[in-house]
């Protein structure tokens, strides 16, 4: 039964030879498989037009190399609840990410103490994804909630 919730994902397509792409071949399948609408917003890896690849929505990016501007207008597209990001949000912009429905990054954390350029982001979202435990102590550090 397909649940309510659409899903969107910023990312590397899961066909790239990368981490992020990595995480998205592992991650978006099973959200799909979970009974969610599942879309991706690939930045890296597609270039052209929108298709569908078992059973999840591809969208290319469009101008901006890191997908901010293509996650904006394609979260909107594809009707979508959440908007995930799969990749270093540093790039993206500020007030784009502001706009979107429900920003949950899944984020690295690499760094002692956290970026400025990566806490002003997170402090916008609406929920955080930590990869390690590092990265969920520099948050709490900040006065920020992760979920590790």
């Amino acid at each position: 039964m397909e649940k309510k919730l659409r899903l969107m994902m910023s990312t590397n397509a899961t066909w790239a030879n990368s981490g992020y792409a990595t995480m998205a071949k592992q991650l978006l399948p099973r959200m799909k498989k979970e009974g969610y609408a599942v879309a991706a917003n690939n930045f890296y890896g597609q270039e052209g037009g929108v298709f569908e690849l078992d059973g999840i929505k591809n969208y290319p990016k469009i101008a901006s190399a890191w997908g901010d501007d293509s996650l904006f207008h394609h979260q909107r597209d594809f009707k979508a609840d959440i908007a995930f990001t799969n990749q270093d949000i540093w790039t993206m912009d500020y007030q784009l990410l502001k706009g979107m429905n429900r920003f949950i990054p899944i984020v690295p954390i690499d760094h002692e103490p956290a970026p400025p350029r990566v806490l002003e982001r997170l402090r916008i979202a609406y929920r955080i994804v930590t990869y390690s435990k590092f990265g969920h102590q520099m948050l709490l550090n900040e006065n920020l909630h992760s979920t590790y």
